[in-house]
């Protein structure tokens, strides 16, 4: 999947067409999705249903183990699937007509619905019983998936401003280095944040504010993020707040301040849109679900350049 979704990223930034080896790729991947989708869908399936009948104390065990990798097979067969159909709806022709861009989109976001799929999957497995945290080796598996969506997400931005240049309008998009790169890694500033390596209850924050702005800003100038923020000059930037969805929770609430002070103090604003910025603006914020706010708090400048 990293594949076809790196090589069809490259294709699209470079020349907006579609090169014999991505092609391969997916002709390749569409056969593999066409072979495997029904088996992997059904192993899924019967792995879902053995799990009341697993005894309660091994039921983390099993979602850990089994069930993780039914879900594994299942979503990375969806995902490649769709990565395939987006490549080669857009080589049907030598220049991407509307249709096929708006087709190649919608098939690049069932992609990453499977990527959203597949990472809940492994947030069940993390638990909150014996068998709670993840393993060393399940960490790798993790980021290395993450590493994928992001090619994705780079086609998805792509496709946006083909989309854009063929008179469909939009923004012009920039991948925010943030959002999966550094939320998922186990790089010491974010160890404690998500997902959940180790068992220590203050340190189990899997709700991670993920922090963007718009690449261009209100007066036409840009706007660029950074792992601790980002800079901007043209105009106001537009930043925008969010957390990874979590199946099966309650929606959470994302309060921030602007002038670095504690997000979880009663001078917090609830986040409701993209927020505008015309200066330098310490931003922090804190993810609040059930009422209690997340262990690991997210603080970003962005700096007027």
């Amino acid at each position: 999947m990293g594949g076809i979704a790196g090589d069809l990223a490259a294709d699209l930034t470079h020349n907006f067409s579609v090169s014999d080896k991505t092609l391969t790729a997916a002709a390749q991947g569409q056969q593999l999705a066409r072979d495997g989708t029904a088996n992997a869908t059904s192993l899924h399936e019967d792995a879902l249903a053995l799990l009341p009948r697993v005894p309660a104390p091994r039921q983390q065990f099993f979602r850990s183990h089994i069930l993780v990798q039914s879900a594994m097979q299942r979503f990375s067969v969806d995902i490649i699937g769709a990565l395939a159909n987006a490549t080669l709806t857009l080589a049907e022709t030598s220049t991407p007509s509307p249709a096929a861009v708006s087709s190649a989109l919608a098939d690049v976001n069932a992609a990453l619905r499977g990527f959203d799929g597949l990472f809940a999957a492994e947030r069940a497995a993390e638990g909150d019983a014996e068998w709670r945290g993840m393993y060393w080796a399940d960490r790798h598996r993790f980021t290395n998936y993450q590493a994928r969506r992001r090619e994705a997400l780079h086609v998805q931005a792509a496709l946006m401003r083909l989309q854009s240049g063929l008179g469909r309008g939009g923004d012009d998009v920039q991948i925010d280095c943030c959002q999966m790169e550094y939320a998922y890694q186990w790089t010491p500033e974010h160890l404690l944040s998500y997902p959940n390596f180790y068992d220590v209850p203050e340190s189990r924050a899997r709700d991670f504010v993920m922090v963007s702005c718009l690449n261009v800003t209100s007066g036409g100038g840009r706007c660029e993020n950074s792992r601790l923020g980002g800079r901007f000059a043209g105009g106001s930037a537009t930043v925008s707040l969010s957390v990874p969805p979590v199946v099966g929770a309650a929606p959470a609430t994302i309060m921030y301040t602007l002038v670095g002070s504690d997000p979880a103090g009663h001078t917090a604003r609830r986040y409701a849109e993209p927020l505008r910025i015309s200066e330098t603006t310490a931003l922090r914020a804190v993810a609040v679900r059930d009422g209690r706010a997340a262990a690991q708090q997210r603080n970003a400048t962005f700096v007027l350049a």
